[in-house]
């Protein structure tokens, strides 16, 4: 955690770190620094300490933000950086079962933003989830998430879908490098293409900025592949 380690320490092992890239050619065109860190209100003081002192040295600095520090942004604070990128994904968490898509919920995002987003005192860019993963669980607790899965090429012989959407294994058998035991399930989730468009409405009618910049993260190029032409149709409508 960032507040065990002296504020310090981290700021020049970043530098350091940031130097050693650009030096050896490993960044070669950069034109900002994005820190990931989801504080708390314990981390806040000395995490925004760091920003500040990067923020000497770096000319563009931008810090990723969750949610619930939208919502709550007075108690979490503003992060003092260029600008935020909000991150619209990983809305829940997977080890839950009774959750029907850890990865992307429009009505659960809309909880967080609606209200909120528009009256958040940075400026923003938006990041929105372009990838799927099949939550592996093994005696109704989560073992593993699986960014390689793909339900059209389960075996019906080893596996077979539930009514509530879940494959369940018929016997042991490996799934690619994934080792599935008799009666493991898996969820297969992905972003629905219908309410990301939701969202890209709803995002037209909350940012007031002069431009936005729309980030899909993607963890299995699959996924975005057989999407392309969804996902372009979704860039299209934000002009």
């Amino acid at each position: 955690m960032l507040f065990n380690f002296e504020v310090d320490t981290i700021y020049n092992i970043i530098l350091n770190h940031y130097s050693v890239a650009i030096r050896n050619g490993i960044i070669k065109d950069y034109t900002e620094l994005q820190i990931d860190c989801d504080w708390t209100l314990q981390s806040k003081k000395a995490y925004f300490k760091l920003l500040k002192l990067l923020s000497t040295n770096i000319t563009h600095l931008s810090a990723t933000i969750r949610l619930h520090q939208i919502k709550y942004a007075k108690t979490t604070g503003i992060p003092p950086v260029e600008k935020g990128i909000v991150m619209i994904y990983n809305l829940e968490s997977p080890a839950d079962t009774s959750t029907k898509n850890s990865i992307f919920s429009y009505d659960k995002a809309l909880m967080y933003l609606d209200g909120y987003l528009k009256e958040y005192p940075l400026k923003v860019d938006i990041a929105l989830p372009a990838f799927s993963w099949g939550v592996h669980y093994h005696h109704g607790k989560i073992k593993s998430l699986m960014s390689d899965f793909n339900p059209k090429e389960i075996d019906n012989m080893n596996m077979s879908k539930n009514k509530d959407g879940y494959y369940k294994s018929k016997k042991a058998h490996f799934y690619n490098t994934h080792r599935i035991s008799n009666r493991d399930e898996i969820r297969y989730e992905y972003p629905k293409i219908e309410e990301l468009n939701k969202m890209m409405t709803f995002l037209l009618h909350n940012i007031k900025q002069d431009s936005t910049e729309i980030i899909f993260f993607s963890l299995n190029s699959n996924f975005l592949t057989n999407n392309k032409i969804n996902y372009e149709k979704i860039i299209s409508t934000y002009k």
